[in-house]
């Protein structure tokens, strides 16, 4: 009886053992399905993710629509632009100039005269302005029509496109940019477009309308009282620094977007020694 159940003990462990090694290979081979479904799922959603995305416009969504394809593509350089060309006056490179914190501050009124109030060196502020916009914002744009016509193309469409002009103009609160650029896209039907109207919000217009009316002060009586400015605009900030040759060097900012214009007068200057009583 012993031996029988010996026997019997031992030829149903090495069924035990055969079926425990089957089941175990059963599921490794189960956990490597589940692996491979896992691995093929993330693979799907990454090339659905990948196709859906812009490569020109760091990953922020591809949209079929140009104009707002390009309003994407440019959005990041048009406030360093404005910011470049806001301490500098608004010149790309200015000629008559004084040097304040390593920036070439252009004069907008000058005289080199004793007793003499100043000369408007620059009547046009806002012309000035929008034309160097265009001109420093034409380079991104032309970049951002060859990746739009990349895009499209990588997409399926026929892309026709024409030579590319570049308009700034400034409004209140607004900057414009009008791209003059034919191009047809075709695909599954035919669409043409002549120009693309481009807006964005600054203050650089609102800066440049007390700009100007400070140099109207410093040419008419040789100085501007720039608390009166301060009170009536509480969200703008007026700086006015005195140099050694009685230049004036006025920083006018926006406290909320921190945009800021510079430029420097010279106006109405004493001779060393001599002051008003």
């Amino acid at each position: 009886m012993k031996k029988f159940l010996r026997t019997f003990i031992n030829n149903n462990s090495l069924f035990l053992n055969m079926a425990n090694k089957r089941i175990f290979k059963k599921g490794q081979v189960t956990i490597w399905v589940i692996i491979a479904i896992v691995i093929v799922g993330i693979l799907i959603v990454f090339l659905l993710y990948k196709g859906n995305r812009l490569p020109g416009l760091g990953g922020r969504g591809f949209s079929e629509n140009p104009e707002e394809y390009l309003q994407k593509c440019l959005d990041p350089f048009v406030k360093p632009a404005l910011q470049e060309l806001g301490e500098q006056g608004g010149y790309l490179e200015p000629a008559g100039f004084v040097v304040y914190n390593d920036t070439k501050v252009p004069y907008y009124c000058y005289t080199s005269e004793y007793y003499k109030t100043c000369v408007v060196q620059q009547p046009n502020i806002y012309g000035l302005m929008e034309k160097n916009i265009a001109s420093l914002l034409k380079p991104e744009v032309e970049k951002c029509m060859n990746e739009l016509k990349s895009d499209f193309e990588a997409r399926g469409y026929e892309v026709v496109m024409g030579k590319t002009a570049l308009n700034a103009s400034l409004s209140l609160n607004k900057l414009n940019l009008n791209i003059n650029s034919p191009i047809t896209l075709k695909k599954e039907f035919s669409k043409s477009y002549r120009e693309f109207s481009l807006n964005y919000n600054t203050n650089i217009y609102n800066l440049i309308g007390i700009a100007t009316s400070i140099v109207d002060y410093e040419a008419t009586y040789g100085d501007s009282e720039i608390t009166l400015y301060i009170s009536y605009y509480p969200d703008i900030s007026i700086e006015k620094k005195i140099l050694g040759d009685s230049t004036k060097v006025y920083i006018v900012s926006d406290v909320v977007s921190k945009e800021k214009i510079q430029f420097a007068s010279r106006s109405l200057v004493w001779p060393a020694g001599y002051k008003l009583t």
